[in-house]
């Protein structure tokens, strides 16, 4: 009877136990998880390091380090963090697959790994169809890497998901523009411009582009929208003046 008691109580003694710890360490990763929240990075992180010492099973705690890291700016010991996830069977919320893997790819981006960059915008694109910025990223590096066309069509898929993506459809009006299918680029400038009336790049672009067609008339009508801009104010100048020279040697 008294040895039965004793293995109640030992019992009894454990849960508490176990009980307190877990209690404790929820209190822990509150305190951390605050920090983290109020951009406190370096004393979260030092919290969190802490927990990890105790629990590195724990891919959530890889994941808020890495969030930690990256917003104090250390790229690298980001990446080790959010690469240790990434290597998770199951991830139960906060985390999601695509959304580590599209850490890791920007990572990559800033620290000029294209190749990796692109390696991971791809699981991200097979991970969530719907995320128009991994393909925009995974478009410009293509671009970047001379595949003009391949670029063309991964920007296009980005548009389709997000017609009001901006950035894609200057972007793909460049591409055009560079490979001469005049129509097409106007298209996307003409796009650009109703979604940002103001966007002088967009002007530019779409100027050179009708300039090309020898639509003269609405060209320096652009053009002169363009000229809000420093970047460019000189390459506009020169085609404008190319302009008016075309027009007076045809008068003549």
């Amino acid at each position: 009877m008294i040895l039965l008691l004793i293995v109640v109580l030992m019992l009894s003694l454990s849960i508490v136990v176990a009980f307190l710890v877990s209690a404790q360490r929820k209190n822990r990763m509150e305190r951390a998880l605050a920090l983290l929240k109020s951009g406190d990075y370096g004393e979260a992180l030092k919290s969190l390091t802490e927990i990890y010492k105790r629990n590195t099973n724990d891919k959530t705690l890889n994941w808020y380090i890495g969030l930690c890291h990256e917003n104090l700016g250390n790229l690298e010991l980001a990446l080790v963090e959010y690469n240790k996830v990434s290597l998770s069977t199951v991830f139960l919320p906060p985390l999601n697959e695509a959304e580590v893997h599209e850490r890791i790819a920007l990572i990559n981006l800033k620290l000029g790994n294209m190749e990796r960059a692109a390696q991971e915008f791809r699981i991200v694109t097979a991970l969530d169809q719907s995320n128009a910025g991994a393909l925009y990223h995974l478009g410009i590096i293509e671009r970047d890497n001379g595949e003009n066309q391949q670029a063309i069509t991964t920007l296009g898929k980005a548009i389709k998901i997000d017609d009001s993506f901006l950035q894609a459809h200057l972007e793909i009006g460049k591409l055009n523009l560079g490979l001469n299918y005049l129509e097409r680029a106007k298209r996307s400038f003409r796009r650009c411009i109703q979604l940002d009336p103001s966007l002088v790049e967009a002007h530019f672009y779409y100027g050179l582009t009708l300039e090309k067609m020898r639509n003269f008339k609405d060209s320096l009508e652009e053009f002169q929208k363009a000229l809000g801009g420093e970047a460019f104010v000189f390459d506009t100048h020169v085609h404008m003046g190319n302009i008016y020279l075309e027009l007076s040697n045809t008068t003549q």
